[in-house]
């Protein structure tokens, strides 16, 4: 799908591996293999780059631009990053955020209660099985 190339070429722009998990099964290989043939050289995209490239998506651009966010919050760690997002996908980054740093009490940032909870419980298993 459409997505799915968002989601490859934002991998690409931002050398950011992690976002392959987000493509269809079938694409992951195809994912990590193009971010992978990146020369060194082509690597050093920065984050407002990354963003400008965004605009050239269509009628993805919102998905690309969350994506870029949600990259760059999980590489900084910078909480304020989520807060910028729609509340869905700021809630994923929240949680996103909360399992790189194994800090469960990020997930209180998620305004929605159950999810609140899901995320804490989820860290924490994650802590627990590492």
């Amino acid at each position: 799908s459409a997505k799915d190339f968002c989601e490859i070429g934002v991998g690409y722009i931002t050398n950011n591996l992690s976002l392959c998990s987000r493509v269809s099964p079938y694409l992951n290989q195809a994912c990590l293999q193009v971010i992978n043939s990146k020369s060194a050289s082509q690597r050093a995209v920065n984050f407002t780059q990354a963003l400008q490239a965004c605009n050239f998506t269509g009628s993805y651009a919102k998905a690309c631009i969350d994506a870029v966010l949600l990259s760059e919050a999980v590489k900084t760690g910078n909480l304020s990053i989520c807060s910028q997002m729609n509340e869905t996908s700021g809630y994923v980054c929240y949680e996103a955020l909360a399992k790189v740093k194994e800090n469960a009490s990020i997930c209180s940032y998620i305004a929605n209660k159950s999810i609140s909870s899901a995320c804490m419980e989820d860290v924490s298993l994650n802590a627990s099985s590492s």
